[in-house]
């Protein structure tokens, strides 16, 4: 919601009609002018540099603007996520007309470097008519678009207003630019320690639960009516699995991964061994960093018993993972086991079977269809889909 303050009727300066000629300021009111401004960007830069929030920063630069450049009114505005111009803080506009002009704005999000605007005369400019009536009935006479650029490309403006004409000088121009970019540096800023804050955050939240995910996988793999030896392989094998999976993500930025990539992950070792053969076969479909690592520690688990009991110990052992996209109903994959030993069903569940049947129906509202056939063990995984963001899926 943008701050709108009350009506300030103090101005440094008094605006010059433009049917008179301005008279010469004589040596002493210029350097007093000047002393005035340089004290007024002081205080700014002051302030931006102690701001602890948005509004902080927001009601500063309104100060700035008000101070330093002598005009009536003032707003700030800054483009949406959606590409919209819109204000986060005025005073002395009123409610309707930020209402009216709110996504009004001579520029796009992709302009680079823009030129600001000064209009001495709303009624004499090439606005559109309806601008000029909306901006004569606040009572506005001249008004600029000051750009605020971050890293080349303007990202919003700042807005002065006189209630009657006039003739903004060219030192009047330039100290806009330098508050424009001073305010483009804090905003820059701002984003960036809030960036900072939230990726913070998330690793915090992913550290929190990689660990316990690697404490689950400890007590599962450490079981006490298994060797040391075995209990380690499969301890290791398992983390193995995990780090693979995060390094995955880590490459794409945490954007998400493609199921494809998971698969070939772990079975891209069986490719050569002893000729058994991997079926792939699916569309691209990108799984969250949530889905990924349930999913592709699932899959570690299938591959390795595989590989330790089924089709993968043959050499015309053969392992076939498809899915689809679904018309309707959850999304599926199959894992297909042939031309391996004849399959019975364990007697007891190990942490394969309980990953399988228990994290995926916990952390991802998803079930398993285990069928220990004699021809080869058949796993159905059905889950649904997660919006994964328009990312760069590691491949």
């Amino acid at each position: 919601m943008a701050r709108i303050e009350a009506f300030d009727e103090r101005s440094a300066f008094m605006p010059m009609p433009l049917t008179e000629p301005a008279p010469v300021p004589n040596a002493e009111v210029l350097l007093e002018r000047r002393v005035h401004e340089q004290a007024a960007l002081y205080r700014f830069t002051d302030r931006l540099y102690r701001a602890t929030s948005d509004d902080d920063v927001h009601r500063a630069a309104l100060d700035a603007i008000v101070d330093a450049l002598g005009c009536d009114r003032a707003s700030v505005l800054l483009f949406d996520s959606l590409g919209v111009m819109r204000f986060v803080a005025a005073r002395g506009l009123s409610e309707n007309y930020c209402a009216a002009v709110n996504g009004h704005s001579p520029w796009r999000p992709t302009d680079v470097d823009p030129a600001p605007i000064f209009i001495d005369d709303i009624m004499s400019s090439a606005e559109s008519e309806a601008l000029k009536h909306t901006v004569k009935a606040e009572g506005i006479t001249a008004l600029a678009f000051i750009p605020l650029v971050s890293e080349g490309a303007v990202v919003g403006k700042f807005m002065t207003y006189h209630n009657h004409a006039h003739r903004y000088t060219d030192a009047e121009r330039d100290l806009a630019v330098t508050i424009a970019r001073q305010l483009g540096f804090a905003l820059a800023k701002r984003r960036s320690d809030s960036q900072r804050d939230l990726l913070v955050a998330e690793l915090s939240h992913r550290v929190k639960n990689t660990l316990a995910t690697v404490l689950s996988i400890a007590r599962q793999s450490f079981a006490k009516d298994m060797p040391v030896d075995a209990a380690r392989r499969s301890f290791e094998g398992r983390l193995r699995a995990l780090a693979q999976t995060h390094t995955r993500l880590a490459e794409a930025s945490w954007d998400g991964v493609l199921l494809a990539t998971l698969v070939e992950d772990e079975l891209a070792p069986y490719r050569i061994d002893d000729g058994a053969k991997v079926e792939i076969e699916g569309p691209p479909v990108i799984f969250t960093p949530r889905q990924a690592v349930v999913v592709g520690m699932a899959l570690h688990e299938l591959a390795a018993n595989a590989a330790k009991y089924g089709a993968l110990t043959r050499k015309r052992g053969r392992v076939a993972v498809r899915w689809a996209q679904p018309q309707d109903g959850p999304f599926a994959i199959e894992w297909r086991e042939t031309g391996g030993p004849a399959v019975t069903a364990p007697k007891r569940s190990g942490f394969g079977r309980l990953l399988l049947e228990r994290a995926l129906a916990a952390d991802l509202r998803g079930t398993v269809a285990l069928d220990f056939s004699a021809e080869g063990l058949v796993c159905r995984i059905t889950l649904p889909l997660e919006a994964a963001p328009d990312a760069r899926p590691a491949r």
